[in-house]
């Protein structure tokens, strides 16, 4: 082989390298497609949101961050109920035909009270179109437009344990049929297919709470909530699976090279 034909190899494959590893500004991931909201909890400091249009985040009261399983860092809950966080209304968190979220969590304390991991409402049956949060049976709970009866409110048959993690993933699809229009999942495991008889999350300008179900309930989170994310789409188990298992390539914000996410794993 010429020299020049080697030199020429290895240019070659060195744009090759680029072209995997460089990504246009703006540019996701399928996983990412339709994701409203993110909050990793790992930047130092207070959390903010990581998704397209990022919305305001507010930190109420003292909240510290921990370790997680997997390197990274957590969002720490005490139960008091004025230690939580406040994500600013915006149009893109409500009103969406369909809904994921997705999250893992700990309770240090696992007890039968209502303790909310994420909620957006002003109050039950006010404003109310989603929240995620243990009660009964210290089992978790769902809930999509303040529907709380018969097989329309979501319910884990996961039982929790304290100091152990689990991933949870809430769907509501409106385009489904109505007595598969909502999902839950527990560690990667479809636990319960739920009816609904509405086609779309209502309208609400009620911010999104994290740790509580809204300002001034008296139960609140107990224990570590992380990776926490709301997508405006029906998230398919592949999805579900690569969030959990990873590693999930993340946008970048201001960058070329793709970074990858820690591993989410038990």
């Amino acid at each position: 082989m010429t020299k020049r034909f080697i030199e020429t190899s290895f240019r070659l494959l060195i744009v090759a390298l680029a072209i995997t590893l460089i990504v246009p500004l703006g540019a996701g991931t399928a996983v990412e497609e339709d994701m409203v909201l993110y909050l990793s909890f790992d930047e130092d400091g207070d959390p903010t949101d990581a998704s397209d249009n990022p919305t305001e985040v507010t930190v109420h009261g003292t909240l510290n961050k921990a370790d997680d399983q997997f390197g990274g860092q957590a969002m720490e809950f005490d139960g008091d109920s004025a230690n939580f966080i406040e994500v600013a209304h915006s149009s893109k968190l409500a009103g969406m035909e369909a809904l994921t979220i997705t999250a893992w969590a700990m309770t240090t304390n696992a007890d039968a009270q209502a303790r909310g991991i994420i909620s957006k409402r002003v109050g039950f049956n006010d404003a109310d179109v989603y929240q995620v949060f243990s009660w009964n049976d210290v089992k978790m709970y769902a809930r999509v437009n303040a529907q709380n009866s018969g097989n329309t409110q979501m319910v884990s048959e996961t039982v929790l344990e304290s100091d152990v993690w689990y991933h949870f993933v809430i769907i509501f699809d409106g385009n489904a049929p109505e007595a598969e229009r909502g999902k839950m999942y527990v560690n990667g495991t479809l636990e319960g297919t739920f009816s609904h008889p509405h086609q779309a999350v209502g309208d609400s300008d009620a911010p999104v709470w994290i740790g509580t179900l809204n300002t001034g309930y008296a139960q609140t989170w107990i224990g570590l909530i992380d990776e926490l994310r709301v997508f405006a789409r029906a998230l398919s188990e592949d999805d579900i699976l690569q969030l959990m298992d990873g590693p999930t390539p993340v946008k970048p914000r201001g960058k070329l090279a793709t970074t990858w996410a820690r591993l989410k794993h038990p």
